[in-house]
């Protein structure tokens, strides 16, 4: 299986003249435009089952008359990539992979990626988006950090939102090393006006294996023996070892600063198999204690293990339920907070901005009668 991106495709262009003009199965091609403005250009993912497909349409230099003139074609997800969106979309929700991850990969099982091909059909009126960074611990040539990863999504969330859904409600789904990416990015919205929307916005995380007290496998490979053999950045390795003074500052700020945010976590329960030849290296990368928020969020177990724990092939396994019913009661809860607000502008209620602090839920507990007479009053 291989998957690209192709982006500047023309707004005249459907998904069925993707799907027969390069061939591809209907259900695993995505099409949505790149930002919220109607008039903007589209952005496409496209798996085949031949790599060598893919290969020849990023090479090529006649590319077919539906994706426009210019359009630009590659596999590496980097930045933010738009898998579904519509006019009336009222949440985003914004995917960030881990160590050595892919913006697409790491959530795909097969030829199915759960956030492009499950998750849309079972949320409206939700942007879905997924976030590419270079994490691979074998680019000795990048010396990107945590904290410049960090900085670079919150650009990238505010260059895609713009000024008109600067006020959008964001839920983060996060596997692993992302979760600390995510984690720093919030503390760091809060710091600067141009980033501050962000962090006004967050409302929910989903947590999958993300070490938040560091991992012992980051502490084995950097003092052990393979730090002689391996040629890998281990300065991210570093930053990820047990007990990470970087990981204590990062998560004591945001329990902090995010007391209040919706929050859940998911934990391996299976042992990664680390390499084909020794068995010894197969281990839990994160364990339960690391994994796990203490007092933050309900906190479940999934029986896979690192890599499998954010790929699922059937929106049927109980895994994705499990997954998806947190993901959607944020959503939900995201999208009454919206709601509320536009209600209560409506209605020029006082402290807005403190009423708003309280949630979705005890918002309409307080102010359920005004919300009851204006959603009675008829439209005109």
């Amino acid at each position: 299986m291989a998957t690209i991106r192709i982006t500047g495709v023309p707004t005249t262009t459907t998904k069925h003249d993707l799907t027969k003009s390069l061939r591809a199965r209907s259900d695993c091609v995505s099409l949505s435009h790149h930002d919220s403005h109607p008039t903007s250009s589209q952005t496409a993912t496209v798996t085949f089952t031949s790599r060598s497909t893919a290969a020849r349409l990023k090479a090529t230099k006649r590319p077919p008359r539906c994706l426009g003139r210019r359009p630009s074609v590659d596999s590496d997800f980097l930045g933010l990539t738009v898998l579904s969106s519509s006019p009336d979309d009222e949440v985003d929700i914004v995917a960030v992979h881990g160590l050595n991850g892919h913006a697409f990969d790491t959530w795909t099982a097969g030829d199915r990626m759960w956030l492009r091909d499950f998750l849309p059909h079972q949320l409206t009126r939700t942007r879905i988006m997924t976030y590419g960074y270079n994490s691979n611990v074998w680019d000795k040539l990048s010396t990107t950090t945590i904290p410049e990863f960090a900085l670079a999504l919150l650009s990238a969330l505010v260059n895609k939102r713009g000024t008109k859904d600067k006020k959008r409600p964001i839920i983060f789904v996060c596997h692993s090393l992302g979760g600390i990416v995510v984690k720093l990015a919030l503390n760091l919205a809060r710091k600067d006006k141009h980033t501050a929307c962000i962090a006004a916005s967050a409302r929910g995380v989903v947590f999958l294996a993300t070490p938040h007290r560091g991992s012992d496998t980051a502490n084995n490979i950097v003092v052990g023996t393979l730090a002689k053999v391996l040629a890998v950045r281990q300065d991210l390795l570093i930053a990820l070892r047990m007990d990470s003074r970087q990981l204590n500052e990062i998560d004591n700020e945001f329990r902090t600063n995010y007391e209040n945010l919706d929050i859940a976590t998911f934990y391996e329960t299976k042992k990664t198999k680390l390499s084909r030849v020794v068995n010894s290296f197969d281990r839990v990368i994160v364990e339960r204690s690391s994994a796990t928020l203490q007092g933050k969020g309900p906190h479940f177990p999934i029986e896979r293990d690192h890599r499998g724990i954010c790929k699922f092939l059937s929106s049927h396994e109980d895994d994705y339920k499990a997954v998806y019913m947190q993901i959607a009661r944020m959503v939900k809860k995201a999208k009454v907070t919206v709601a509320a607000r536009v209600v209560l502008k409506a209605l020029h209620l006082p402290q807005l901005g403190e009423i708003f602090k309280l949630g979705g839920k005890e918002m309409v507990k307080r102010y359920g009668e005004a919300w009851t007479a204006e959603m009675s009053v008829p439209q005109r």
